[in-house]
């Protein structure tokens, strides 16, 4: 006998453990052209392998989920050792660029943390064709 997933369960424990952790920043970010599903997933490794390699304490919660005609975009709240939410901004931008291979700003739109952003980027964790990822070391 299959049981049955209580999906409202599930996203209300995920909200309140992205809430138990201290954020600075969060936003959208996108490509100007289109994405695959895989290739936004391998674009958040590289983010997070670049951020690494610079030894930052850092903590980024991402969600990729299709974005119309341009395949997906990705949804972030991240939190960075040492930096206001403005160099977090910049930071983060900075490597999803490198990650995608763009050298000017795409339409992300970035901002100071709101706990409200946690809601929105878990809308569609449980939906087919949507990917998240716990990046960096600083999860405890």
């Amino acid at each position: 006998m299959k049981q049955k997933i209580d999906v409202k369960k599930i996203i209300s424990e995920y909200e309140k453990y992205l809430y138990s952790f201290t954020w600075d920043s969060s936003g959208t970010l996108t490509t100007p052209y289109y994405i695959s599903y895989n290739a936004i997933t391998n674009a958040v490794n590289r983010m997070e392998k670049f951020l690494d390699k610079e030894d930052l304490n850092y903590r980024l919660y991402t969600v990729a989920e299709p974005f119309n005609e341009k395949g997906y975009h990705l949804h972030f709240t991240a939190w960075i050792d040492g930096y206001n939410s403005t160099k977090t901004i910049e930071k983060i931008e900075n490597v999803w660029h490198k990650a995608v291979g763009v050298k000017k700003r795409t339409n992300n739109k970035c901002r100071k943390y709101n706990p409200k952003c946690i809601k929105y980027i878990l809308k569609y964790i449980l939906t087919k064709r949507t990917s998240y990822s716990f990046g960096g070391k600083a999860w405890n």
